[in-house]
């Protein structure tokens, strides 16, 4: 009878899933929803995803939702896209479950690596109470004394994160992690966040970060780092008071009055780009593009670091009452500014950045200062810049399509670039074959309810090389800010599907092409097509074009428009009779 019951339970966990065991060597497989929901119940087993996952149908209920029910498995997404994951909550009064992301919270043993997020977003409000959002994980804690160390490595998104609680101090909002939190009391565990990126749009209160709002040690050996990754967020507070605002992580702590030796804070090897704001500025706030306050520790806590170098800072603007390029504030005591400068080194910042008004640039500034050393965006774009000044790995953990583009991930689509664009169309630089995202982005006033938005356009097969995408009528309007996420490049045959940083560009005035725009397909024929653009005569002229072979010309939304017959290697075409536009 017993070996009946085990059986019967092997199956039935076995069915929750699409395959697998759940251990390292052939982790559960998670192909849908319900599949990804019963992770809920298997909280210390190993899962890869085995396709893309849409969660519209419904609101989505964090994996484990407190400290001590926290995530302690291995979730590997694949590279696989998980979309439109919606969360709308209320902050419970405090001591309740507050932790708000695709993980709830993710305690010791946790491995989170390579998992998309693309659209969706977490909206929590309540007149009481704390919370912490993260879109990959909302809170990272120890809670007993398992010593397994906590990961979270290649992970990106572009949810929309709102944390409007009205009152209270704790509402941590970051666009990986929302909080990381290693107690005295706890075991020494590491957490490590490495190679992660957010691109979305973040409306919070206090501690508000790109990658982690709130990185807190208080026992040596438990290290905190945040390494090799970056933030295009754009940032936004709404409540008079706000503080702790930052690209990265804007509140690091292993600062102990008593001198207490805690354990090492890294932030090195990141960087911060987008629109950082207070929209009720008061003397109070502390803003800045890689830290905004750092309670680092002093000289009588010695070993203990707080390590802040070899990063960027390159938003367009940080503006609140108090702002900063590399970080706003310090303890005063603390080894970060008062010390050898072990702790604070070749930082950089763009020479252009707006800090604490419009119109009032940041001064310059050395590597080991809170202002960083000016360079200008043409520098900012060259991988000479990143291998020679900041020492970053342009090879195995960065790439950057030199001369056009900040740096990327390897395992990230390479970004496109946006050269044209209107009402009518796009015309983007594409480094493969694959697919491209377009969202629109907007902000506004309400009422009195700030809003900001990221409204998804659509999803567009792209081919390598100048690629022009048609707007239908009333798509797109001058002014518009449109971003361009690359989902997927098949490069050399190899299929990158981890989705690259938004591209930003906003729409001009009308553009209507004058003549036909042609865009050649990918083929085994080696051609040559002239003119193009083209008015009325098309010459099509390529080796082995054999006499009677057709071809055919379709407009860019699929559509047969057009067969001719080759008459050899050099084949004249009358395009006279088609309408103005962009064909392949």
């Amino acid at each position: 009878v017993i070996l009946t019951l085990l059986s019967v339970c092997t199956t039935s966990v076995f069915a929750q899933f699409a395959g697998g065991v759940g251990d390292s060597v052939n982790p559960y497989q998670i192909a849908n929803r319900q599949q990804l929901e019963a992770v809920r119940s298997n909280l210390d087993k190993c899962f890869i995803l085995v396709a893309d996952i849409d969660l519209q149908d419904s609101a989505w209920i964090p994996i484990g939702r407190t400290s001590t029910a926290g995530f302690q498995g291995v979730f590997d997404g694949n590279n696989h896209l998980i979309t439109n994951m919606n969360i709308t909550a209320k902050a419970a009064v405090s001591g309740s479950v507050n932790y708000w992301g695709l993980f709830g919270c993710i305690t010791e043993g946790a491995y989170i690596k390579n998992v998309h997020l693309l659209g969706g977003s977490i909206t929590v409000t309540k007149d009481e109470g704390s919370s912490a959002v993260g879109s990959i994980a909302g809170y990272i804690t120890s809670t007993s004394y398992a010593l397994k160390d906590i990961y979270v490595e290649n992970c990106s998104s572009n949810a929309v994160l709102i944390n409007d609680v009205a009152t209270g101090s704790s509402t941590n909002t970051g666009g990986i992690v929302g909080r990381i939190s290693l107690g005295s009391s706890n075991p020494a565990i590491k957490v490590t966040i490495k190679g992660c990126s957010y691109s979305g749009l973040i409306k919070g209160i206090n501690r508000v970060g790109g990658i982690c709002a709130y990185a807190l040690t208080n026992k040596v050996g438990a290290d905190i780092t945040i390494t090799n990754c970056y933030s295009t967020a754009d940032i936004y507070t709404t409540q008079a008071g706000a503080s702790y605002v930052a690209g990265i992580c804007p509140y690091p702590a292993n600062y102990s009055s008593g001198g207490t030796v805690y354990g090492d804070i890294y932030i090195e090897n990141n960087y911060a780009t987008g629109w950082i704001e207070s929209l009720k500025v008061t003397v109070e706030d502390r803003f800045g593009s890689i830290c905004s306050r750092i309670s680092d520790p002093t000289a009588t806590q010695a070993p203990t670091k707080m390590v802040i170098a070899n990063n960027l800072a390159a938003n367009e603007a940080v503006l609140a009452g108090s702002a900063g390029r590399i970080f706003a504030s310090h303890n005063s005591s603390g080894l970060v500014v008062s010390g050898s400068y072990e702790h604070l080194k070749n930082n950089y910042g763009l020479d252009s950045m707006h800090v604490k008004t419009f119109g009032a640039h940041s001064s310059e500034g050395a590597t080991n200062t809170g202002t960083g050393r000016s360079k200008s965006i043409e520098t900012l774009k060259t991988k000479a810049f990143y291998e020679d000044s900041l020492k970053w790995n342009v090879s195995e953990v960065w790439d950057i399509r030199d001369g056009f583009t900040l740096p990327f991930h390897v395992w990230e689509s390479a970004p496109v670039i946006a050269s044209t664009i209107g009402p009518n169309l796009a015309i983007l630089n594409v480094v493969a074959d694959g697919k491209v995202a377009i969202y629109k982005k907007s902000k506004q006033w309400v009422d009195t309810i700030f809003e900001a938005n990221l409204t998804p356009v659509r999803t567009v097969n792209v081919l390598a090389g100048d690629f022009i995408v048609p707007f239908n009528t009333g798509e797109v309007a001058p002014g518009d800010t449109l971003v361009f996420y690359t989902l997927e490049n098949n490069i050399d045959n190899e299929i990158f599907k981890a989705p690259s940083f938004g591209v930003t560009a906003v729409v001009g005035s009308d553009i209507v092409p004058s003549d036909l725009v042609v865009k050649q397909l990918p083929s085994t024929v080696s051609l040559n097509v002239y003119p193009n653009p083209v008015k009325e005569t098309l010459n099509v002229e390529g080796l082995n074009i054999n006499e009677g072979a057709v071809i055919d010309i379709y407009s860019t939304n699929g559509q047969l428009v057009s067969k001719h017959v080759a008459t050899g290697n050099n084949t004249t075409l009358n395009v006279s009779n088609l309408a103005k536009g962009a064909y392949v």
